[in-house]
Order: structure tokens, then sequence, then C-alpha cells
């Protein structure tokens, strides 16, 4: 008897027979009609699952490579930050934002906590200058929100 396990764990996880066998069909040339017809439909479902009609940007690297680009490309050494933790990813979000020379208040939570907006809220009206916050949606090692 087989036995079919599923991982629920971050990353490598187990998929179908029917998931396989899509990743096994050709994938188009990006250059080709069908692939920027697959991009544009992409793109507008994003547009109405993200509440916008501003431009969608698809930029593709590590989780890590996003962040850093975002951080390089929207501030200015000295500009300062706000930075939530609850986990690993809001670890990196201030180790970058140090790298880059921001001026980072940092605000960690437990562990798979979630964040308090009131915390939060706190912070922006005891620093005007935060010019943006930081912060990760969901901790994928340790689901929290």
């Amino acid at each position: 008897m087989v036995v079919n396990y599923r991982l629920f764990t971050p990353g490598p996880v187990e998929v179908s027979e029917e998931v396989l066998a899509e990743h096994g069909k050709r994938f188009p040339y990006h250059r080709d009609r069908s692939f920027a017809e697959v991009v544009g439909r992409v793109t507008e479902d994003l547009k109405k699952i993200l509440f916008t009609d501003a431009r969608i940007f698809f930029f593709t690297s590590s989780g890590t490579g996003g962040m850093e680009a975002s951080l390089v490309n929207l501030f200015s050494e000295g500009d300062e930050v706000l930075v939530t933790s609850i986990g690993k990813f809001g670890q990196r979000w201030k180790e970058l934002a140090d790298t880059f020379r921001l001026k980072v208040t940092y605000l960690p939570f437990e562990f798979g906590q979630s964040v308090d907006p009131a915390m939060v809220d706190d912070a922006l009206r005891a620093n005007p200058l935060i010019k943006a916050v930081l912060s990760t949606f969901t901790e994928r090692a340790n689901s929290g929100l």
C-alpha cells in the first residue's frame, strides 16, 4: 500500500499528481504572446485582490531580494522607518534597514504573536518623521499574522 503523506511545513511540500503533471508541460517562452496574455490576466486579477488600480510590478528574486529592492528604491540613508517583527522576516526587515543606514524604530513581538495595531499607532504618533512601516503580512515559519 502506498501512503501519500501531506507535509504542512514551510517550503518544499508534497503536491498532487495533477500539479506534478502540469509542471511537466512545456512552459511558454517569456516573449511569446501567450505568456504576455497570462501575465495580463494575472495582473488584472491581482489588482482586484489588492483593491488597487495602481500598476503591478513583478519581481523575480527571493523574498529577501524583494525586500532589499524595496528599501534601496524607496528610501535614502537616514530616512526613518518603523519595523514590526513577529518572526524571522521581521528581523530581516530590521537587518536590511540597518544595513542601508535607515533610522529604525523597532517593535518586536513574541514569536508567533500578532502585531499590536495600538503599538504601531503609538509609535507613529510619537515620531512624525517615520516615512514607512516595514512589516510582514504573515510569518510562514510560525503562522503569525
